[in-house]
């Protein structure tokens, strides 16, 4: 442990230091997001009960944040492909398909620093429009990364739908004003199916995973008309004069 602070008191050394074992145990089985991480660990009881908080540095643990692959390695590694990118068109690709995974482009310009240190890409610099730019490329072990993570079981995404939410607590406002709260949602889908439109135009310039990509549009064509017609039917019951029952 980096930094241990323990009550002044001596009489729980024992106690403290088995409670250090156990905090450095826990966290060597997880996948850390912070730098740095303080743990209360309750302390037996002597007469009152007592804690001792731990600081614990992840590189005391043998973890080394900088290097170690999140879900957006993969996904980068996905976009990069075997005809490589640079980070604009990472940013580009990812936009393009916000609808399977959303990013900042902060988040995607940090991500080829972590993907270069796991030795799983190489960037070479080349002309770009204006200033020189740095291209991409897979390397063997990053091709087997992401083979392996390709491999892996998929369940069902997690979803955060904050239109489902509110309608499940529609009972708290108006209908009228339901309905006002969802126009954005059906403008939404409208600017998105004319991305899927483009996308699906676009497959076939990249002959090698066009098939794969038609797929991927279909999906997200199906998505997007669920959506329609789900907004439908909530429009057609809460259309003012309809009666509950």
């Amino acid at each position: 442990m980096s930094k241990l602070m323990t009550p002044s008191t001596s009489r729980l050394g024992g106690t403290t230091a088995a409670n250090a074992r156990t905090a450095s145990s826990i966290l060597s089985g997880r996948h850390c997001t912070l730098n740095r991480m303080t743990i209360m660990a309750p302390l037996a009881r002597v007469g009152s009960v007592e804690a001792v908080y731990y600081d614990i540095g992840v590189s005391s643990l043998g973890l080394d944040m900088s290097t170690s692959p999140i879900p957006l390695s993969y996904v980068i590694l996905a976009a990069i492909g075997e005809l490589g990118a640079s980070t604009p068109e990472l940013v580009d690709m990812l936009a393009r398909g916000h609808m399977y995974w959303t990013s900042s482009p902060s988040q995607i310009y940090a991500e080829p620093k972590r993907l270069l240190a796991l030795g799983w890409i190489t960037g070479e610099k080349g002309p770009g429009k204006t200033r020189s730019r740095t291209v991409y490329r897979l390397t063997h072990e990053g091709r087997e990364a992401l083979r392996e993570w390709l491999r892996a079981p998929v369940g069902f995404p997690k979803l955060q739908h904050e239109a489902a939410v509110r309608l499940f607590a529609g009972d708290m406002i108006d209908d009228d004003e339901i309905l006002a709260s969802l126009r954005k949602l059906r403008a939404d889908v409208e600017e998105m199916s004319a991305i899927v439109a483009r996308n699906i135009a676009r497959a076939p310039s990249l002959p090698h995973r066009t098939r794969y990509m038609l797929l991927n549009q279909d999906l997200g064509r199906r998505l997007l008309q669920a959506h329609a017609d789900w907004l439908d039917a909530v429009e057609r019951e809460l259309a003012p004069g309809r009666d509950p029952s």
